[in-house]
Order: C-alpha cells, then structure tokens, then sequence
C-alpha cells in the first residue's frame, strides 16, 4: 500500500490518505479535535508558502502560496472523520503529470526526442 504524506513549509508533515488535482487532499481523523489540529496548523504562518506532496517518499507535487478554498468532513460509521481539504496555489506549481505532460507536448510538436 502506498504511503502518502502532504510536507508543511514549516516541514512538519500530515499523513494524507488520498490526493487529486488541482490540489485536494484526504484525511483521516479520529475525533472532530484531530481535524480542527489540523485545520489550524494549515492556517499558520507559513506553514502554507510551501507544500509537498510524497508519494511513497518520493516528491509528486510541489505547491507555493498555498490557500484553503474550504473543507468537507464526513462522518464515518466507526465514529472517525474523513476530511476532504480543497486548496489552490498561486500557479506556480509543478506536478509530476503536468511535467510528463510539456514534455509530449514538446515531443508531439518536434521539439524534443
């Protein structure tokens, strides 16, 4: 199973469980107090000048000027959370799909081998 992880400009981490693009990310929670902690730490200073995105340790997605468009929280049979995090950058980032992408475009245009 892979292991996913969001990096905090501050350089602590939150163990995610799911991420899409443009740029949300799941969590999960075992109590509504866990979910506020990180709530707040994605609210501080400058936690959010920068973000990664590890898969598997390795960097998938790096994000800059990070700002929380909102949050959606589930409730779950087991009485834990699922937080959904919807966020945006300034668009500056780089993913490693949007890269894989230029570079065909490069290829398909005769740019690049």
């Amino acid at each position: 199973m892979e292991e996913l992880k969001m990096v905090l400009g501050d350089g602590s981490g939150i163990e995610i469980v799911g991420f899409a693009l443009p740029l949300s990310v799941t969590v999960n929670c075992e109590s509504m107090a866990e979910m506020a902690e990180i709530w707040e730490r994605l609210h501080m200073g400058t936690s959010m000048s920068k973000i990664e995105i590890l898969r598997d340790s390795v960097v998938c997605g790096t994000y800059f000027d990070v700002k929380i468009d909102g949050v959606q929280v589930i409730k779950n049979g087991d009485d834990t959370l699922t937080a959904h995090f919807y966020m945006r950058d300034s668009g500056s980032s780089q993913t490693e799909m949007e890269n894989e992408y230029a570079q065909a475009a490069r290829i398909l245009l005769g740019e690049e081998e």
